[in-house]
């Protein structure tokens, strides 16, 4: 009994982690602009990374220029919504530039145009 009261904790504590651990995940821009304003904090090998540390470390092993996080992290500033580029993204546009939806008819006000037109003349 004692080693199966055991396996359930532990099985309810793994059960427990996993839930902790959210399935979303931050990119490294947005975790480095959540971190600026002391919103999270960032542990690697159970430590806290500083600000330097995300600065030196982070973002050059994640191939992210300077230059694009502040330029990332003054839109966000200011209020935009920031999407990642992906190709899968761009082909969804592609296609919906291509194939716009249609008006409804009973919208179309062409029809009172032309009638203008026509009564001028």
């Amino acid at each position: 009994e004692d080693v199966t009261a055991k396996s359930e904790i532990n099985t309810n504590e793994t059960i427990q982690q996993k839930r902790t651990i959210t399935e979303e995940r931050l990119h490294p821009e947005e975790a480095l602009f959540l971190h600026m304003r002391g919103l999270i904090r960032i542990e690697y090998n159970h430590e806290d990374m500083s600000t330097q540390d995300l600065f030196c470390r982070m973002l050059p092993e994640c191939k992210i220029s300077l230059a694009a996080y502040l330029a990332y992290a003054h839109l966000r500033a200011q209020g935009y919504i920031l999407i990642r580029y992906s190709t899968e993204r761009i082909k969804l546009l592609i296609d919906q530039s291509l194939h716009p939806k249609e008006k409804d008819s009973s919208t179309t006000v062409e029809g009172e145009s032309n009638n203008e037109a026509e009564s001028t003349q």
